[in-house]
């Protein structure tokens, strides 16, 4: 099921961070120097869409205030687990 999540307001790298963070494929936590340089080529080269970061699925859209569940849910635990990366992290309400 397709859920959109709200991160109006909320720091993009940080929202990133969580995500790529708690992926069962990423090694070890990404640098916050490192997570925003990859945000802002994500940014300016693919208009805020990636798929995988040095072999982590995300699946997300930075671009806008909302982002669907689907494909990061799918390759990272199942249904739910992008909402609960995100509240833990602090990101949602």
């Amino acid at each position: 099921m397709t859920e959109e999540l709200s991160i109006a307001g909320k720091d993009k790298v940080d929202v990133f961070l969580a995500l790529h963070n708690a992926c069962p494929k990423c090694r070890r936590p990404m640098p916050r120097e490192i997570a925003k340089d990859i945000v802002d080529q994500i940014m300016r080269d693919n208009g805020g869409k990636v798929s995988e970061v040095m072999g982590v699925p995300l699946y997300v859209n930075l671009s806008g205030d909302k982002l669907l569940t689907t494909m990061y849910d799918r390759h990272n635990g199942g249904a739910g687990t992008m909402q609960r990366v995100l509240r833990e992290a602090g990101l949602l309400a």
